[in-house]
This record gives structure tokens, C-alpha cells and sequence, in this order.
């Protein structure tokens, strides 16, 4: 049922070497350079003109006007969904032909220690891999690919996207809806801060766009929160805020990044002894469960927990 959800990439970004450090696994920061170097010795990197720093990027789409491909990936773990588009698309002449028309510019997040750009991801909007975004020479993210778009046509309509997304600048947004969608893109992408976001709230927008608007702009705060969390023990602490977010009917709008917000909170409230909390997320988690086993045994055991907490409550 489930596809890679944002826990899987919690993991991986964040939760993963604390796992592997339990393990006595975790990887040293040269077997990660290698991991590195390996990656970029492949096909899909040497084959075509990948320009690996930001500024550098930035600075070759202003030089040259093209637009910028924008992809990201990842070396300190392993990547199949990354692994399929760097061994297909990426690596075929029909993919070298397309990229004469614009700047490449690959962010391989690497774990290595020092090195720049390794937050990127999520500030253009990313919360997985692979992560594929137009950008212009302002470092604006422009169009997002969708993960049906990972061929050739997609990358196509992804440009297609940009051109017009820019060509609009120069035009009258339109309506109070077209102002709104406009608004949650570009909180969603990272071009424009929350509080600025609700400054741009006109006058005039209705209740429902505006709605809108907030519920775009508490998935991105819920998302650097999820994304914040460095280690198991700091989950408890977080699920804390986030139970603040809940009772304030601030909820993730996407379903798989809902499952990781309601079990931080359940790890706060099964630490601190908040029955409310915890009754509340288990609550939500059983009506998004569906056929998931898993998610159903994850469930089934923490409302033993909330039992057992009510029990000696009494």
C-alpha cells in the first residue's frame, strides 16, 4: 500500500546513521568520500555536463540565460528509485540531447561532514529522493516534476512548466484563486518564507483560499520539524510541538507524512503520560491505516499503551 513515505526518509536522512551507529555500522566519513566518488563516476554523471555547486549553477544560467535542470540525489545510502533514473534516463543520448538546452545541476546529498549544500533538498521544496525542480538563474524554483514524470516527456513538460511560470511574472496573476495557488507554490518550493507568505494574504481572498494557504504553510513548518530530528530521543521533544500543531487543527495535508507526524506525537505523549494526545493521534492513524498490517500492528500496540496509561491514571 504504501510507497517511499517521508519516514523512510527520515530515516535516511536523518534517523539512519544513529540506527547504524547502534549497529556499530555507521560509515566513516571516507567510506562516505567514496561512496561519493563512486557516484559520480557513473555514466549518468560523466556523460553529461553536471555542475555540482550551487553558485557555480547560478552563475551559468545568468552567463548563458538557460534555465536550470535542478536534480537531487543522493551517495550515503542507497537509492533504487535514484538508481533507475541514473541507469535509464539519465545515462540514455536522448537525455545528453535534451540537456544542451539548459544547465545541469546535480545536489548529491553525501553525509560528509563540511560539505556545502547538503540542506538543499528540502529548501527547494524536496522531501525525498529523487527530486527533480526547474530553477532560474535567481535560484527561484520554478516547476517541480512529479514522480509520473521521470522520462523524457516529463522533463520536457517540467521545462515547459518553468517557461511559463516565468513568462507569467511579467502578467497580472489574476484572481483571488490564482493568487492563492501562486502562494502555496511558492511556499511549498521555498521561495518565500511563511510570514511572508501571510503578508501576501490580500484583502479580498476568500476563506477557503486562504485556508489553504495555511495548510500549505503548516506542512512546510511540519516538515522541518520531522526533518529536524537528529535521533530517536530528540522524537519525543518534537512530537511535544507538534501535538500543540494537532489540537490547533493544523494536520499534514499529504497522507504519508501524516503517519510520521502522528507517531512523533505519540512518542511524546506515551513519554509524558498525555492521554489526550495520544488517544487523538491513534485515532487519526486508524482511519488512515487502510489494509496496512504494519501500521495495524503498530496501532494495536500502542493502544495497550494508552490502556495501560488510562488504567493507572485511575
Amino acid at each position: 500500500m504504501r510507497r517511499t513515505t517521508l519516514r523512510l526518509a527520515l530515516l535516511l536522512l536523518a534517523s539512519a546513521p544513529v540506527v547504524a551507529r547502534a549497529q556499530g555500522s555507521e560509515p566513516s566519513q571516507d567510506e562516505l568520500k567514496e561512496r561519493y566518488a563512486k557516484k559520480i563516476a557513473e555514466k549518468w554523471y560523466t556523460g553529461n555536463p553536471w555542475i555540482t555547486e550551487y553558485d557555480a549553477a547560478l552563475a551559468k544560467s545568468k552567463e548563458t540565460g538557460r534555465p536550470i535542470v535542478a536534480y537531487f540525489t543522493r551517495s550515503y545510502a542507497p537509492c533504487r528509485p535514484c538508481a533507475v533514473m541514473e541507469g535509464g534516463l539519465l545515462s540514455s543520448d536522448e537525455f545528453n540531447a535534451f540537456a544542451k538546452k539548459y544547465v545541469l545541476y546535480v545536489n548529491v546529498t553525501t553525509r560528509i561532514d563540511g560539505r556545502p549544500g547538503e540542506d538543499l533538498l528540502y529548501r527547494k521544496g524536496g522531501r525525498g529522493f529523487p527530486y527533480v525542480a526547474a530553477m532560474n538563474a535567481e535560484g527561484k524554483v520554478t516547476a517541480q516534476l512529479g514522480v509520473g514524470g521521470r522520462n523524457l516527456e516529463g522533463f520536457e513538460a517540467l521545462m515547459k512548466a518553468a517557461a511559463e511560470y516565468e513568462a507569467r511574472q511579467d502578467d497580472p496573476i489574476g484572481s483571488a484563486q490564482d493568487v492563492a495557488r501562486w502562494i502555496r507554490f511558492e511556499v511549498r518550493v521555498g521561495n518565500i518564507s511563511p510570514a511572508d507568505a501571510r503578508k501576501l494574504v490580500v484583502i479580498g481572498l476568500d476563506e477557503e483560499s486562504a485556508k489553504g494557504i495555511e495548510r500549505e504553510i503548516a506542512d512546510v513548518q511540519i516538515a522541518a520539524m520531522l526533518l529536524s530530528i537528529r535521533s530517536p530521543a530528540e522524537t519525543p521533544d518534537v512530537g511535544k510541538k507538534l501535538a500543540v500543531m494537532m489540537r490547533d487543527g493544523q494536520v499534514p495535508t499529504d497522507s504519508e507524512q501524516a503517519e510520521d507526524y502522528y507517531e512523533a506525537i505519540i512518542a511524546y505523549a506515551e513519554r509524558d503520560g498525555d492521554l489526550d494526545a495520544l488517544e487523538r493521534a491513534l485515532r487519526a492513524l486508524r482511519r488512515r491505516a487502510g489494509d496496512d498490517e504494519r501500521m495495524m500492528r503498530y496501532i494495536d500496540e500502542k493502544t495497550k499503551v494508552l490502556e495501560a496509561l488510562k488504567a493507572k491514571a485511575k
